[in-house]
Order: structure tokens, then C-alpha cells, then sequence
């Protein structure tokens, strides 16, 4: 099983996208990018004000993940 990096992914899939949804779905395309955007603000807000979360947290927590998806990146290839 190979895993794939999103972000250097993201602008290819945004152009697949563009080129699947022609100009009769832009909106539909357009929509469904600003909920993906509104639903991940509205996570992050809710995870702050029930948990009591700082940006340190975040911070802390993605050098403990970062690390340990690049050393399974590292094995698998």
C-alpha cells in the first residue's frame, strides 16, 4: 500500500476536478470547496473551545505525527 502525500497532490486534483466539472458545475465545484474549508474551521473552533486547546498544542502535536508518518513513508517505499 502506497500512501500519498496531499499536499503535493492538492493542485492536481483541484485541476482534475476543474477539468471533470466544466463550466455547468463551477459553482457545484466552487460550493463544495467552501464547505470543505467552512467544516474544517468549524472542527479546529470546536476542538479549541471544548478542549481548551492553545496553538502550541497544534504545534506540539504535529511534531509528534510528523515524524512518525515520515518514518512510515520511510519503510513502505
Amino acid at each position: 500500500m502506497q500512501f500519498i502525500n496531499s499536499s503535493a497532490f492538492e493542485p492536481q486534483i483541484v485541476s482534475m476536478g476543474r477539468k471533470k466539472f466544466s463550466a455547468d458545475f463551477q459553482l457545484m465545484f466552487r460550493l463544495l470547496k467552501l464547505f470543505l474549508f467552512i467544516g474544517s474551521v468549524i472542527t479546529l473552533v470546536i476542538l479549541f473551545t471544548t478542549l481548551h486547546l492553545t496553538v502550541g498544542d497544534i504545534f506540539q502535536s504535529l511534531l509528534a505525527f510528523l515524524p512518525t508518518g515520515l518514518a512510515i513513508l520511510q519503510v513502505c517505499t
